[in-house]
């Protein structure tokens, strides 16, 4: 500023009327007032003196809120049973359709004592040949949960 005025042909005074620390505070940035202190300091008493009685606070503090986290449970744990199959060779009635579990030959003589043809034949078929317990663990997930609350304590 002092530069231009002197470009200007005019020289630059300091005003004798201001006070120096208003000089300096109109040329400085505005910045923002202190926060205060986080501790808060009062005493938790009531003193009677000279009968005039005074209440006083004790300290506070403040603290942030407190969190947890939760596995909250959608769904439970469970188990089940999956049946296992096989493919395997199995004897067909050519005359009822019935799987033959015994022996061919007596179930074709039972089917001609009757005056019915009697004959089979082999087939590739599913069989179950037992079961498998299948587990499903449990599905969920997790949450942040408020312990503590924020405040001044």
């Amino acid at each position: 500023m002092q530069n231009r005025l002197q470009t200007m042909g005019k020289r630059w005074k300091p005003n004798p009327a201001r006070r120096p620390a208003q000089r300096l505070r109109a040329h400085l940035p505005l910045q923002p007032k202190p926060r205060p202190a986080v501790q808060v300091e009062w005493a938790a008493t009531v003193t009677i003196a000279a009968g005039v009685a005074r209440h006083q606070h004790p300290p506070e503090t403040s603290h942030e809120a407190v969190y947890e986290d939760v596995w909250v449970v959608d769904v439970p744990a469970s188990s089940y049973e999956e049946p296992l199959y096989e493919r395997r060779e199995v004897n067909v009635c050519n005359t009822c359709g019935v799987v033959i579990s015994g022996s061919p030959a007596a179930h074709a003589e039972q089917h001609m004592l009757n005056g019915e043809p009697g004959g089979h034949h082999g087939e590739m078929q599913k069989v179950q040949t037992g079961t498998k317990t299948v587990t499903v663990s449990e599905q969920g997930h997790w949450e942040k949960r408020i312990v503590r609350e924020a405040g001044y304590y």
